[in-house]
Formats: C-alpha cells, sequence, structure tokens
C-alpha cells in the first residue's frame, strides 16, 4: 500500500510541475534585461508566450528569476526556429 501511495504522490508532482499555466509576454515587464511580472517587483518564472492576432503563438518558452532558459520556439512567415538559452 505504501508503495501504491509513493506513486500517487510522486504523479502528482510530476503532473503539478509539468504543464502550467502559460502566461503571455503582454502581461510581463522588462527592467534591466530582467523580465517580470506586471505590477510587480518579482521576478518572473513561468512559461510564457507571444501571441499572434489570430489566436496562435509567435514564440513560447520558460523564465526563470527573469531570465530567458531553456528551449524557445520562434515562428514566422510560415518557419520555426529553435534556440536554446
Amino acid at each position: 500500500m505504501g508503495a501504491i501511495k509513493a506513486l500517487v504522490v510522486s504523479l502528482a508532482f510530476l503532473a503539478a510541475g509539468c504543464g502550467g499555466k502559460v502566461v503571455s509576454e503582454k502581461y510581463l515587464v522588462e527592467r534591466n534585461g530582467l523580465k517580470y511580472e506586471a505590477n510587480s517587483g518579482k521576478l518572473f518564472t513561468g512559461k510564457a508566450a507571444v501571441y499572434n492576432d489570430f489566436g496562435g503563438t509567435d514564440a513560447e518558452g520558460k523564465y526563470r528569476d527573469g531570465k530567458t532558459v531553456g528551449k524557445w520556439i520562434y515562428r514566422g512567415d510560415g518557419k520555426e526556429r529553435i534556440e536554446n538559452y
């Protein structure tokens, strides 16, 4: 029974860490090269996206402590470009 409980707890933490809320870049502000949550002094950590007028994403990726990190996907002119930070 303990192993099943440990598995359920592990899966819950995994699910919470994956996915998560994606914040539109329009709700972030840049100060001194770092991204902050709008109306806050808190550095942004999480997923962000730049949305176009058609509801699609022009860019998406992650920030940690206000800095761009990991894989970012940029889309434009029908092409996709991936950059790692």
